[in-house]
Protein backbone atom coordinates (compact mmCIF):
# COMPACT_ATOMS: atom_id res chain seq x y z
CA UNK A 1 0.00 0.00 0.00
CA UNK A 2 1.54 3.19 -1.13
CA UNK A 3 0.75 6.78 0.50
CA UNK A 4 -0.24 9.96 -1.60
CA UNK A 5 3.40 10.35 -2.51
CA UNK A 6 3.54 7.34 -4.41
CA UNK A 7 5.61 5.38 -1.20
CA UNK A 8 5.37 2.18 0.72
CA UNK A 9 5.95 2.20 4.45
CA UNK A 10 9.24 0.57 4.15
CA UNK A 11 9.89 3.36 1.98
CA UNK A 12 9.49 6.00 4.05
CA UNK A 13 11.03 4.16 7.16
CA UNK A 14 14.50 3.54 4.44
CA UNK A 15 14.63 7.31 3.80
CA UNK A 16 14.36 8.05 7.54
CA UNK A 17 16.92 5.59 8.39
CA UNK A 18 14.83 3.92 11.05
CA UNK A 19 16.70 0.51 11.01
CA UNK A 20 14.51 -0.82 13.56
CA UNK A 21 11.28 0.32 11.65
CA UNK A 22 12.94 -2.00 8.17
CA UNK A 23 13.91 -4.58 10.40
CA UNK A 24 10.43 -4.83 11.87
CA UNK A 25 8.82 -4.94 8.71
CA UNK A 26 11.21 -8.00 7.61
CA UNK A 27 9.65 -9.78 10.09
CA UNK A 28 6.12 -9.47 8.43
CA UNK A 29 4.77 -11.13 5.28
CA UNK A 30 3.04 -9.14 2.38
CA UNK A 31 5.91 -6.40 2.62
CA UNK A 32 7.14 -5.40 -0.84
CA UNK A 33 11.12 -5.22 -0.94
CA UNK A 34 10.87 -4.61 -4.76
CA UNK A 35 8.98 -1.35 -4.04
CA UNK A 36 10.51 1.78 -5.81
CA UNK A 37 9.21 5.65 -5.12
CA UNK A 38 8.30 8.15 -7.92
CA UNK A 39 11.90 8.42 -9.47
CA UNK A 40 12.39 4.95 -9.96
CA UNK A 41 14.51 4.21 -7.30
CA UNK A 42 15.16 1.19 -5.06
CA UNK A 43 15.14 1.20 -1.35
CA UNK A 44 19.15 0.02 -1.96
CA UNK A 45 19.23 3.18 -3.93
CA UNK A 46 17.24 5.39 -1.38
CA UNK A 47 19.37 4.55 1.65
CA UNK A 48 22.67 5.25 -0.44
CA UNK A 49 21.83 8.21 -1.36
CA UNK A 50 20.15 9.21 2.17
CA UNK A 51 23.71 8.13 2.94
CA UNK A 52 21.98 5.24 6.11
CA UNK A 53 24.91 2.84 5.82
CA UNK A 54 22.97 0.42 8.49
CA UNK A 55 20.10 0.72 6.78
CA UNK A 56 21.62 -0.26 3.20
CA UNK A 57 23.65 -3.13 4.95
CA UNK A 58 20.73 -4.82 5.93
CA UNK A 59 19.10 -4.21 3.20
CA UNK A 60 21.96 -5.78 0.98
CA UNK A 61 22.18 -8.59 3.96
CA UNK A 62 18.90 -9.45 3.25
CA UNK A 63 18.96 -9.40 -0.53
CA UNK A 64 22.05 -11.74 -0.23
CA UNK A 65 20.18 -14.06 1.68
CA UNK A 66 17.13 -14.34 -0.65
CA UNK A 67 19.19 -15.01 -3.57
CA UNK A 68 21.66 -17.34 -1.89
CA UNK A 69 18.02 -18.94 -0.81
CA UNK A 70 17.30 -18.77 -4.55
CA UNK A 71 20.37 -20.43 -5.33
CA UNK A 72 20.09 -23.18 -2.87
CA UNK A 73 16.52 -23.89 -4.54
CA UNK A 74 18.19 -23.60 -8.07
CA UNK A 75 20.37 -26.35 -7.02
CA UNK A 76 17.93 -28.16 -5.56
CA UNK A 77 16.09 -28.16 -8.95
CA UNK A 78 18.67 -27.38 -11.24
CA UNK A 79 17.63 -24.17 -12.65
CA UNK A 80 19.92 -22.92 -15.46
CA UNK A 81 23.15 -21.33 -14.89
CA UNK A 82 22.80 -18.10 -15.85
CA UNK A 83 20.56 -17.73 -12.87
CA UNK A 84 24.19 -18.63 -10.64
CA UNK A 85 25.92 -15.98 -12.61
CA UNK A 86 22.86 -13.73 -11.84
CA UNK A 87 23.69 -14.41 -8.20
CA UNK A 88 27.39 -14.62 -8.58
CA UNK A 89 26.93 -10.86 -9.94
CA UNK A 90 24.83 -9.78 -7.61
CA UNK A 91 27.39 -10.71 -4.86
CA UNK A 92 30.44 -8.72 -6.76
CA UNK A 93 27.78 -5.60 -7.24
CA UNK A 94 27.05 -5.46 -3.45
CA UNK A 95 30.42 -5.58 -2.39
CA UNK A 96 31.63 -2.90 -5.04
CA UNK A 97 28.10 -0.59 -3.88
CA UNK A 98 29.29 -1.38 -0.29
CA UNK A 99 33.33 -0.44 -0.91
CA UNK A 100 31.73 2.78 -2.74
CA UNK A 101 29.69 3.69 0.32
CA UNK A 102 32.48 3.32 2.71
CA UNK A 103 34.68 5.44 0.90
CA UNK A 104 31.92 8.01 0.75
CA UNK A 105 31.15 7.97 4.49
CA UNK A 106 35.04 8.39 4.96
CA UNK A 107 35.15 11.85 2.70
CA UNK A 108 31.88 12.97 4.25
CA UNK A 109 33.39 11.53 8.00
CA UNK A 110 36.74 13.96 6.62
CA UNK A 111 34.92 16.48 5.46
CA UNK A 112 32.76 17.16 8.80
CA UNK A 113 35.88 17.11 10.95
CA UNK A 114 37.58 19.49 8.67
CA UNK A 115 34.02 21.97 8.93
CA UNK A 116 33.83 21.21 12.49
CA UNK A 117 38.05 22.49 12.75
CA UNK A 118 37.12 25.43 11.11
CA UNK A 119 33.82 26.43 13.04
CA UNK A 120 35.76 25.75 16.05
CA UNK A 121 38.84 28.37 14.52
CA UNK A 122 35.97 31.45 13.38
CA UNK A 123 34.30 30.38 17.01
CA UNK A 124 37.43 30.73 18.88
CA UNK A 125 38.12 34.15 16.51
CA UNK A 126 35.12 35.49 17.08
CA UNK A 127 35.16 35.30 21.24
CA UNK A 128 38.88 36.49 20.74
CA UNK A 129 37.23 39.72 18.61
CA UNK A 130 34.15 40.38 21.38
CA UNK A 131 37.02 40.27 24.06
CA UNK A 132 39.42 42.69 22.61
CA UNK A 133 35.80 44.79 21.68
CA UNK A 134 34.80 44.28 25.45
CA UNK A 135 38.14 45.06 26.95
CA UNK A 136 38.31 48.61 24.71
CA UNK A 137 34.48 49.55 25.78
CA UNK A 138 36.02 49.03 29.50
CA UNK A 139 38.78 51.28 28.99
CA UNK A 140 36.67 53.87 27.18
CA UNK A 141 34.44 53.83 29.95
CA UNK A 142 37.44 53.87 32.59
CA UNK A 143 39.09 56.91 30.67
CA UNK A 144 36.05 58.83 30.80
CA UNK A 145 34.65 58.61 34.50
CA UNK A 146 38.17 58.87 34.78
CA UNK A 147 38.36 62.42 32.70
CA UNK A 148 34.69 63.25 34.15
CA UNK A 149 36.50 62.88 37.73
CA UNK A 150 39.59 65.23 37.04
CA UNK A 151 37.52 67.96 35.47
CA UNK A 152 35.08 68.04 38.76
CA UNK A 153 37.92 67.84 41.18
CA UNK A 154 39.86 70.60 39.03
CA UNK A 155 36.13 72.94 38.99
CA UNK A 156 35.89 71.74 43.20
CA UNK A 157 39.94 73.20 43.75
CA UNK A 158 39.06 76.30 42.08
CA UNK A 159 35.94 76.93 44.06
CA UNK A 160 38.10 76.09 47.00
CA UNK A 161 40.70 78.60 46.02
CA UNK A 162 38.24 80.88 45.16
CA UNK A 163 36.82 81.19 48.72
CA UNK A 164 40.56 81.10 50.11
CA UNK A 165 41.32 84.31 48.54
CA UNK A 166 37.82 85.87 49.11
CA UNK A 167 37.95 89.45 50.77
CA UNK A 168 35.35 88.03 53.61
CA UNK A 169 38.71 85.33 54.12
CA UNK A 170 40.88 88.24 54.75
CA UNK A 171 38.44 90.57 56.98
CA UNK A 172 36.81 88.20 59.26
CA UNK A 173 33.57 90.89 59.64
CA UNK A 174 32.79 94.44 59.19
CA UNK A 175 29.38 93.77 61.55
CA UNK A 176 30.02 94.70 65.16
CA UNK A 177 28.81 91.73 67.60
CA UNK A 178 29.02 91.94 71.47
CA UNK A 179 32.34 90.73 71.66
CA UNK A 180 33.93 92.20 68.75
CA UNK A 181 33.25 96.26 69.37
CA UNK A 182 33.95 98.84 66.67
CA UNK A 183 34.98 102.41 66.78
CA UNK A 184 31.85 103.02 65.03
CA UNK A 185 29.50 100.60 67.58
CA UNK A 186 30.90 100.81 70.96
CA UNK A 187 29.29 98.12 73.45
CA UNK A 188 26.88 99.55 75.78
CA UNK A 189 29.84 99.50 78.40
CA UNK A 190 31.70 102.39 76.51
Amino acid sequence: MKDENGETALMVAVESGHLSHVEEMAKMDGVDWETKNKEGESLEDVARKMKHAAVLEFLEQRKYEAVAEVATVARVVELPANALEAFEALEVKQSEEKEELNTCLEKEKEEFEKKQIQEKEDFEKNQSQEKNELEEKQNNAQSTIHQEFNMKMSKLERKLEALDTSPAADHPTDHPTADHPTADHPTADH
